[in-house]
């Protein structure tokens, strides 16, 4: 079809459009006959943002079930081709390893939030230069870390000294070739969690899943066939991961893409100070929770003996089970809430939340409460059959726990996306089980003798009811997403995109800008170019007739005109450029905007346009 000429008949309806405007000075009438309008469309302004989200959440949710798998294949296998001393060798060796994640899960979970917030505001350069500093700036941290492997067996047995000497013998073995190799796979994980920012799900999910896949294959042939001990596990991950990077070309290959690579020194100071801040409350979870979990593992064997390190593995093991699945929940979630806080979209970041709480809950009680019902597959999947008539009541008062565990967690995540960075600290301690350490610790100073399970079910309780007193001190309930209050001065309307709707939706925009003291000059303007706006997105839609969000702002100074659609890939800066005779309505449009920026984020089109309020247009 000829997109000239709809171009044409579009500036003709904005033209007429205009004529209308300027003939109708009252709103009376029109917010009468639009009121029961107004309040269908509200209603359904979550619909587009939730149907994405799941789109982009389910692809995450494989994703993770495969990450995840790499530590319970691991552990499966450890537990039927070794010993239950190596299995708790690894259970320890894998919170050490997360030192050798450290460099990708600082750099890139702090870089990828500040590179979600830019691209929710628009900012593709800034978001560039983040991309390209905090990849370089992992590399360069890991192959430092890799120099220090030669430490990973003293370390250990400083660490969980007092337990068994096989354990820290294992535990210092699987530490010492996991670090040594972290390069090679920090730079695969970190491009992941950029790539995942723009919404390239299934790519993360494809190399992810591959490489857990080839993990598994490599763990079986180098456990039953060479006897190489507990340092076939790492090994096999190393292959895994090098073996499937091929399918990150993919990615580094599309022509839609956001990132591109430039130079890393290019980014200020205050730039890189933000990402580093960023990253601060997942690289503190990652230092404390190593340091804190020795220790613990050395006081549990020191207190409880075997039963206990066994109930402390189970624990882990079952999380790592339910993380599966929330895991992938809550990435898409920390991705959605990073970019639409950078849009000051609060009330579709409200509506997310809500919406991953409950999937949340609903997920996590319902793998609780099957564990509750038959403890004894837990026993089964990872080949212990010992102490399980003594194990098996504690573990099922233990679970539970486990609820509070995830739903702190999910607060962790919000707090870290929106870059509230102390109430994400705060809800890093608790992850880490810090209350927990110091119960145990005081448990041991004074002599007193518990069961385990009862310190593991204290420290939850004390862990949640600290969370809920330190939020209403520093803020009232009803303002639980920590977010300023701006409703009164945004509008939201989703509707579908068809052409008949684009002049009642300009009408209502220029209604609500009138009421809100914006001068009937710009209220015009501001409303034709959401009507034009429409129309030509229409036009470039291969989904007609589906959802779009328009979102109107007013700001001190400027008004905001944020619209999101999910069709195909839409640049409307570029498309103005050369697809359009000079003087067509788009131009116009770009001339009398202060600004136009547009990213493909979310797996949607997103489209900001600013107004200045003091700007003579």
């Amino acid at each position: 079809m000829n997109m000239k000429s709809k171009d044409c008949r579009n500036l003709r309806k904005c033209q007429e459009k205009q004529s209308e405007f300027k003939a109708d000075n009252t709103l009376s009438s029109l917010e009468v006959s639009e009121n029961n309008y107004e309040k269908r469309e509200l209603k359904r302004n979550e619909r587009l943002l939730g149907t994405s989200f799941l789109a982009m959440a389910v692809p995450f949710i494989f994703q993770y079930f495969a990450l995840h798998m790499i530590e319970i294949v691991d552990a499966v296998m450890v537990g039927h081709f070794l010993t239950s001393s190596d299995l708790i060798a690894l259970s320890i060796g894998f919170k050490a390893e997360r030192l050798a994640d450290l460099p990708f899960v600082f750099f890139g979970t702090g870089g990828a939030i500040l590179v979600g917030n830019l691209l929710g505001k628009g900012e593709r350069k800034k978001a560039n230069e983040v991309y390209s500093f905090c990849l370089w700036a992992s590399v360069a941290l890991s192959c430092l870390l890799a120099f220090f492997a030669v430490f990973a067996k003293p370390v250990a047995n400083l660490l969980i000294r007092g337990v068994n000497p096989k354990i820290v013998e294992s535990a210092g073995t699987y530490i010492f070739w996991i670090i040594s190799m972290s390069p090679l796979i920090v730079i695969f994980c970190c491009v992941c969690r950029f790539i995942r920012v723009e919404g390239y799900a299934k790519t993360v999910s494809a190399f992810y899943i591959t490489a857990n896949i080839l993990n598994a294959f490599f763990d079986f042939i180098l456990l039953k066939f060479f006897s190489m001990g507990i340092e076939a596990v790492a090994f096999g991950s190393l292959i895994g991961y090098f073996l499937s990077s091929v399918i990150l070309l993919f990615y580094f290959r599309s022509p839609q893409k956001m990132l591109s690579f430039v130079n890393p020194f290019r980014i200020d100071y205050k730039t890189a100070l933000d990402a580093i801040r960023a990253g601060t409350p997942a690289c503190f979870r990652i230092l404390a929770d190593t340091a804190i979990s020795g220790i613990r593992y050395s006081m549990t064997a020191a207190m409880f003996g075997m039963p206990g390190l066994l109930l402390g593995t189970l624990y882990t093991e079952i999380t790592s089970v339910i993380n599966l699945f929330l895991d992938g929940i809550f990435t898409a979630f920390s991705v959605y809430v990073s970019i639409l806080n950078g849009e000051k979209d609060y009330r579709g970041l409200k509506a997310i939340t809500r919406f991953s709480m409950f999937l949340t809950l609903g997920i996590c009680g319902t793998i609780i409460f099957s564990f509750l019902l038959y403890p004894s597959a837990v026993f089964r999947l990872f080949g212990i059959n010992k102490l399980q008539e003594i194990l098996i009541p504690m573990l099922r008062a233990c679970m539970p726990v486990i609820l509070i565990d995830m739903f702190i967690y999910f607060w962790g995540q919000y707090y870290e996306a929106i870059m509230f960075t102390s109430f994400s600290l705060l809800a890093d301690c608790f992850n880490i089980h810090a209350v927990l350490f110091i119960i145990l610790f005081i448990l041991k100073t004074f002599g007193i003798h518990w069961n385990y399970s009862t310190c593991i079910i204290l420290d939850g309780t004390i862990s949640m009811l600290i969370m809920i007193v330190w939020h209403l001190k520093n803020h009232s309930l009803g303002n639980w997403s920590l977010l300023p209050d701006e409703e009164s001065k945004a509008l939201y309307i989703t509707v579908n995109a068809t052409d008949d709707l684009a002049s009642m939706v300009s009408r209502k925009i220029q209604a609500f800008c009138q009421k809100n003291s914006v001068s009937k000059k710009l209220s015009i303007l501001l409303a034709l170019a959401t009507e034009e706006m429409v129309c030509v997105q229409i036009s470039n839609k291969e989904d007609v007739g589906g959802s779009m969000d328009i979102i109107v702002r007013i700001g001190q100074n400027e008004l905001l005109l944020i619209m999101r659609d999910k069709g195909r890939p839409f640049d409307i800066v570029a498309y103005a450029g050369y697809e359009q005779a000079p003087g067509s309505s788009i131009d116009v449009l770009k001339k009398i905007a202060a600004e136009i920026s547009y990213t493909r984020a979310m797996q949607m089109n997103n489209t900001i346009i600013k107004f200045l309020k003091e700007r003579d247009i």
